[in-house]
């Protein structure tokens, strides 16, 4: 079972990280309309006792996500040594098939035959990307100090490396190197040498639109960073709750969600942005496919009756939507008496098993946490 002061210590560090990215959440929302509704343990929005479903689209923002968009117009601001170079690896990302079904941000895995087994973290709170060769790359907080570490974790479990880094957000990593968000008054992704500890810039200039509430997930594949991400637009709040419009707090705009593709070439700094057509508030998972060719987004829906959360598979080539299917309902019914059309269900992860087939494990809200259950989706 998750320890929830790991938790929140996680999530407190997360949310310092994105200060000086995004703006300040809305302090409240209108609440979910059926009150005998209520949230279970899925990992959309963290496990028991955690914020309502209505209020997790309004704070997704800082709760373990960085959204990212590198702004073209600020490449140039490289120079000497930190100039831009095509320093990704062209396979990197790409794990072959089988790939690995990490669960709950990759901090445990779940095996061929069933059993959930917890990862080394090297006692670091932070998320686990599989290394291409086996093993993992982990980038998180020390619970100690709340400084920030890396480590690199073997097959058998042992930790090869461990070194202090500073404050930074693993987005992926290649045969050599862990690719790091970091911010510092403005953001930057920087190729971290696994065996040296060296680091090279690859693009500066990552910013965020201040007036929107996003969420992200984000994925490297070949020499590109995929991230695809859920925009809502907000607006000055002026009423009794929030106070006059110069308060400073903001609402969302309804009817403002908007699903992004967003990819960049490391190397280059050419980006491509192409609108999805998908309902969400809120991605909670993101996993190339072996070829690169395509991604699997795992997502949540709140504009429904019930909370749904849902698979979609993407081309990258153009954002198409090749496949978009409802995993569950992301909430818990007192005394079972949910509606017949309600499937209490929540994602954990999700793997390539071929090209053509995701493993993706669900947690049954009525059954005991990590028990999960794995649906085979096929593309048609």
């Amino acid at each position: 079972m998750p320890d929830p002061t790991t938790d929140a210590a996680l999530d407190a560090e997360l949310r310092h990280l994105a200060e000086a990215l995004v703006a300040e959440a809305p302090d409240e929302v209108p609440p979910f309309p059926a009150a005998s509704i209520v949230q279970g343990p899925g990992s959309f929005r963290r496990r028991p006792g955690r914020t309502a479903v209505a209020a997790a689209a309004a704070v997704v923002v800082a709760l373990g996500t960085f959204a990212l968009s590198i702004d073209g117009d600020n490449n140039d601001s490289n120079d000497g040594d930190d100039e831009a170079v095509s320093v990704i690896a062209a396979n990197a990302g790409l794990e072959a098939a089988p790939q690995r079904l990490l669960l709950d941000r990759g901090t445990r895995e779940l095996l061929a035959d069933g059993e959930v087994v917890p990862l080394e973290l090297a006692g670091l709170d932070g998320e686990a990307r599989p290394l291409p060769g086996g093993g993992h790359v982990v980038v998180g907080v020390h619970p100690t100090d709340a400084t920030y570490g890396l480590a690199v974790v073997n097959v058998d479990g042992t930790v090869e490396i461990e070194r202090d880094i500073e404050r930074s957000v693993l987005l992926g990593v290649t045969d050599t190197e862990a690719v790091l968000g970091r911010s510092s008054g403005r953001a930057t992704i920087l190729a971290h040498d696994l065996a040296t500890g060296d680091e090279r810039v690859v693009r500066r200039g990552v910013e965020l639109d201040p007036d929107a509430v996003v969420d992200a997930r984000w994925a490297i594949v070949g020499g590109d960073l995929v991230t695809v991400e859920s925009r809502q637009d907000t607006e000055p709040s002026n009423d009794e709750t929030h106070g006059s419009s110069d308060s400073g707090a903001r609402t969302v705009v309804p009817g403002s969600d908007e699903c992004t593709l967003r990819v960049t070439d490391l190397a280059t700094g050419d980006e491509s942005e192409r609108p999805l057509d998908l309902t969400c508030q809120a991605i909670v998972g993101l996993q190339a496919a072996p070829d690169g060719r395509r991604a699997a987004v795992a997502y949540g829906n709140l504009a429904g009756r019930w909370p749904e959360q849902r698979l979609a598979v993407v081309d990258l080539s153009d954002g198409r939507v090749v496949d978009d299917e409802l995993l569950g309902n992301d909430i818990t019914c007192p005394g079972g008496g949910c509606p017949p059309e309600v499937d209490s269900r929540s994602y954990r992860g999700m793997a390539w098993a071929s090209a053509t087939t995701l493993h993706v494990a669900l947690d049954d809200l009525d059954a005991p946490f990590d028990d999960p259950t794995v649906r085979d989706v096929t593309l048609r």
